[in-house]
């Protein structure tokens, strides 16, 4: 397990904590609702709810991008490359396959 490993396993744990802690206490409410009969509250907690849910994936899948990037940046270091020079030497071999 690399360091790029433990951010993303951390990124996870964030993630979980937080969904527990926003998310499920939202649902249980809006359970709550639906099992009373006020169902524009329900509506508005699951509307709370996704909002809080997408909110929450989104800056997870942001985080991991960012971890995925620092962790080609470092092996494109560790080779003595750089991205546009990968990026340009993998056109370079697609336009040869494809004879352009």
């Amino acid at each position: 397990m690399n360091k790029y490993d433990i951010l993303r396993f951390e990124i996870s744990q964030r993630y979980h904590a937080e969904l527990e802690l926003k998310v499920y206490s939202l649902h249980d409410q809006h359970i709550t609702a639906l099992s009373q009969g006020d169902w524009q509250v329900a509506c508005e907690l699951e509307r709370t709810r996704d909002r809080v849910h997408q909110k929450l994936l989104e800056q997870r899948n942001r985080s991991e991008s960012i971890v995925d990037w620092l962790e080609l940046d470092s092996e494109l270091r560790k080779s003595k490359k750089t991205y546009p020079g990968c990026y340009e030497d993998i056109v370079v071999k697609v336009e040869t396959e494809l004879k352009f």
